[in-house]
């Protein structure tokens, strides 16, 4: 304990004291002694005491560990989900992920990252101190730091402003609906609805339970890309036949085209449609995520025989209309591989007999 004893001066002018340290800081504490008053030791050293060393060194050790503690734990929190975010939205894994983890990943990446920076300069703010830094050595550590931490902050930024479109395109996808329905014979599946979260997985357990010929008829304005990948892959790998009962267009095209046989109704048509994001956003990022599940959609369906003419016009038109082909034109180009009508199946040599309008 401190042999120091300490005076203040009281509202008349007189002096007050001695008294330890430690009253004087229940005084300050209390609000009995404001804390501009005039406060002197017996030393006639000025308030506030110096630290001790020992206090010191150990103001030191726990400034240290605090500031480690803040950088080092949202440093490899917020890069992990940084680098988890762009990986799983740009549609890095084996299949699509749900969008409500982009929603909930968005935020947390950038909120661990502004965590580190902020944990950056609290550590090295005081490091030029505690290394007996001259003023220029600490004036530089001090800006670099204040530089790395605006670095950090940069993607920070930028998931945080994707964050409002992901949590909104969550919320959208979560509305849209579909159904997988037991077909008229044992060997069927009937898919009708938006393709949204879950379809592809859940259309490749149903597949399996169907016995060989499976046969899928699908009616869709469309859906999520990935998803319609996934499905088509399994449908590829099933050998099963895809069937249009109906409209079929954008991301039902891909299910169509994963078909070993392709049949569509005679006198109907399939539409292509430019990829884009679930939500309307000028936001750079959404939209390069959204031409990248294009580019995955367009090389699915040039190999599996689509015309890279037919592709292109529709991405061309834009994502607020469709490129429409006459299920005939579609038979023609080898997208489908037949067509039907009330009588039955057509091929292209009894469709040479009796060629319907071609558009």
């Amino acid at each position: 304990m401190s042999s120091t004893f300490w005076w203040y001066e009281q509202a008349g002018g007189s002096a007050a004291g001695p008294f330890t340290e430690d009253y004087i800081r229940r005084l300050l504490a209390e609000g009995t002694l404001p804390h501009d008053a005039r406060i002197w030791s017996s030393r006639r050293e000025p308030w506030p005491p110096p630290v001790a060393p020992q206090a010191r060194e150990r103001l030191g050790a726990d400034g240290r560990a605090i500031g480690w503690l803040l950088l080092s734990v949202p440093f490899l929190l917020g890069w992990s989900l940084f680098g988890l975010a762009l990986t799983l939205i740009a549609g890095g894994g084996p299949a699509p992920t749900d969008l409500r983890v982009h929603a909930w990943l968005l935020p947390a990446a950038g909120g661990a990252l502004i965590l580190a920076a902020l944990g950056l300069v609290f550590h090295w703010w005081s490091a030029p101190r505690k290394l007996g830094a001259g003023a220029e050595l600490a004036a530089g550590l001090r800006i670099a730091a204040a530089l790395v931490a605006a670095a950090w902050l940069l993607p920070a930024a930028i998931v945080l402003r994707d964050a409002p479109v992901a949590i909104r395109t969550a919320q959208v996808v979560d509305d849209w609906s579909y159904l997988l329905s037991a077909g008229p014979d044992d060997h069927t599946l009937v898919v009708q609805g938006v393709i949204g979260p879950g379809f592809g997985q859940r259309l490749s357990q149903r597949l399996e339970t169907l016995p060989d010929p499976a046969r899928i008829i699908i009616e869709s304005p469309g859906g999520l890309i990935d998803e319609a990948l996934v499905a088509a892959r399994a449908i590829e790998k099933r050998k099963a036949v895809v069937m249009v009962g109906g409209f079929c267009a954008s991301a039902c095209t891909i299910v169509l085209m994963g078909g070993s046989r392709r049949l569509a109704p005679l006198d109907g048509e399939i539409a292509f449609h430019a990829t884009s994001p679930v939500v309307a956003s000028t936001n750079a990022v959404a939209n390069w995520l959204a031409g990248q599940a294009g580019e995955r959609a367009r090389a699915y369906l040039l190999s599996r025989g689509v015309p890279a003419a037919d592709v292109d016009e529709a991405r061309r038109r834009g994502a607020r209309d469709i490129f429409a082909v006459a299920d005939v034109t579609a038979l023609e180009q080898g997208v489908l591989t037949g067509l039907y009508d009330d009588r039955g199946e057509i091929d292209r040599e009894t469709l040479s007999a009796r060629r319907p309008r071609s558009r």
